[in-house]
């Protein structure tokens, strides 16, 4: 009998010892809880992003090449209505020298005779001694970046397509990439990394003489703070519900942050689509800048911001 009551009563302690170093657990460690808030936002502006790239003989052509293509381009957007201090033209650069158009062909051909000649020295038969073959001619690259900013009118979704499919027509029909009629000074758009772009919704990479878009909005610092503040009421209502589902008190707030990208999900680490503060360190995603938002949907352009916030639980300490 007495052995029977000595067990019940280990047990009971040991019980109540994992409960109370349960608790001590969730006193130490707190409750932690999340919440989201956003903002759709309606696109203001439009932004072209563009790699211009030319091709001349020597590093001075190809520089020549680029600063008449430069002065081109000024006029033509602004004929377009771009916002003329948008415009905007990067460094030049130097790209990997290229064989220039035929050279390739042209060793081909030379390829193709050596093959019978070097067959009829196998034989015995020594061919008649040849000069060397000229190294073949190249070309110099030289590239700029452009951008430009337009102005959106349109408040409806259906108007705003109008409005952009007919301007981003309009700068199609201009070939800002040809130096002068008839000569392309772009190398075309990569169709497998257009394909990896999509695939996982990453910025989309400047190609060589392809118009690439982003859609522009601003939002106040003030409602970027009420955003803020939906998002934390959310993550204390959660904690709450923590709270009473384990049958102890929330306390105060001990800490709130913005996770970081490598927090979050997959979809949401490379979803072009939503921005958020912890966009500022997602540069191949949506970013913010002051308050400036941009993203390539216009019709998704949204302001998300997530909070992490840990509170104290339990009875407070006396």
């Amino acid at each position: 009998m007495r052995s029977s009551i000595r067990l019940a009563l280990l047990c009971s302690l040991s019980v109540f010892a994992a409960a109370e170093a349960q608790a001590q657990i969730i006193r130490s460690e707190g409750i932690q809880a999340s919440g989201t808030a956003n903002v759709r936002l309606r696109p203001e502006k439009m932004r072209l992003r563009m790699e211009l790239v030319v091709h001349g003989e020597s590093i001075a052509d190809a520089m020549a090449m680029l600063k008449v293509l430069i002065e081109r381009d000024r006029k033509q957007l602004q004929v377009l209505g771009a916002i003329p201090e948008s415009i905007r033209f990067g460094d030049p650069g130097i790209r990997k020298n290229q064989p220039i158009d035929g050279a390739e062909a042209a060793n081909a051909e030379e390829d193709d005779e050596a093959k019978p000649k070097a067959a009829a020295a196998g034989a015995g038969n020594a061919p008649p001694a040849e000069a060397p073959a000229a190294a073949p001619a190249r070309k110099v690259s030289a590239s700029m970046s452009l951008t430009a900013d337009w102005e959106l009118k349109a408040r409806e979704p259906i108007e705003l397509a109008v409005e952009i499919g007919t301007l981003q027509q309009k700068i199609r029909d201009a070939d800002l990439s040809k130096v002068n009629d008839g000569e392309d000074g772009g190398d075309g758009d990569d169709p497998q990394e257009e394909e990896e772009n999509n695939r996982f919704g990453l910025m989309p990479t400047l190609s060589p003489g392809v118009a690439k878009y982003l859609f522009v909005a601003h939002l106040p610092l003030d409602e970027q703070k009420k955003c803020a503040a939906r998002a934390f009421a959310r993550a204390k209502r959660d904690a709450e519900i923590l709270a009473a589902g384990a049958g102890t008190p929330l306390q105060r707030l001990r800490s709130l942050r913005v996770p970081a990208f490598m927090e979050e999900g997959a979809y949401e680490m490379y979803n072009p689509d939503v921005s958020s503060t912890s966009a500022l360190v997602r540069e191949e995603n949506i970013r913010r800048e002051d308050d400036e938002v941009w993203g390539k949907n216009w019709r998704a352009l949204d302001f998300e911001i997530k909070v992490v916030a840990t509170f104290d639980v339990g009875d407070e300490e006396k």
